[in-house]
């Protein structure tokens, strides 16, 4: 017997493989529950226009893919919670600071120890005066 058969035969390789689905899974990759809310953005950040390197795959050669200009802006949502979402750079003269927005997030990671909340959709909130 092979010293990589005495390894799966002692039940080395089953936990482990068990251990690593969840902590991958489970942060990661498990469909998360989305909620809505509403906030106020508190902040803005203008990210201009780069471009980033995927690294070569078997026959492909390097390849570089442009991510566009766009703002990261933070968002105080109503229960006191600061979350960070992007907005195109175009439009972002109707966002301004103080500006109400409704978001749409979700929540992923490892509760007991790690926890990140993110915005998947974010429409401003029209006032009753505005037209």
């Amino acid at each position: 017997m092979t010293s990589r058969q005495k390894m799966i035969a002692s039940g080395f390789l089953l936990p482990l493989a068990a251990a690593l689905i969840v902590l991958v899974y489970l942060p990661l990759t498990r469909p998360a529950d989305s909620f809505t809310s509403q906030g106020t953005v508190v902040a803005r950040v203008f990210q201009a226009a780069h471009k980033i390197g995927i690294p070569p795959y078997r026959m492909h050669a390097d390849r570089r893919v442009t991510i566009g200009a766009r703002y990261l802006v933070d968002v105080r949502l109503d229960n006191g919670e600061i979350v960070r979402g992007e907005w195109p750079a175009p439009t972002i003269d109707q966002l301004p600071s103080g500006q109400r927005v409704s978001v749409t997030c979700e929540r992923r990671g490892f509760p007991p120890f790690w926890q990140k909340t993110y915005i998947r959709e974010m429409t401003l909130v029209r006032t009753a005066g505005a037209k």
